[in-house]
């Protein structure tokens, strides 16, 4: 195993409790906006929406980071362009909910 396999490891819990409280977070919020479902239908509350739909879209991002920190004997390459890809598509979704 390598160096930095072996420093990855050593934070396996972390990231395994990082990623069961993100999905339960992001099921609790679906379920609250499946409650409140005509709330988030009214057109004057647009900002509701992009705020709920940033919301799980950051618990997403932090999901499949903490899943990609729980893979078995990870190099940095493949650590490191996936991270890319989620921070280049997280940073661009933000400026499309700002543009909005």
């Amino acid at each position: 195993m390598t160096e930095f396999a072996q420093l990855v490891s050593g934070w396996q819990w972390f990231y395994q409790g990082l990623c069961e409280a993100d999905a339960t977070l992001a099921g609790l919020l679906f379920v609250s906006l499946t409650f409140n479902s005509s709330i988030m239908q009214d057109s004057k509350n647009d900002y509701l929406q992009r705020l709920a739909e940033q919301t799980l879209s950051n618990y997403i991002s932090l999901i499949i980071i903490s899943l990609l920190f729980l893979v078995p004997n990870q190099i940095p390459v493949g650590i490191g362009i996936p991270l890319l890809a989620i921070s280049v598509y997280s940073a661009l979704h933000a400026v499309h909910l700002l543009w909005q």
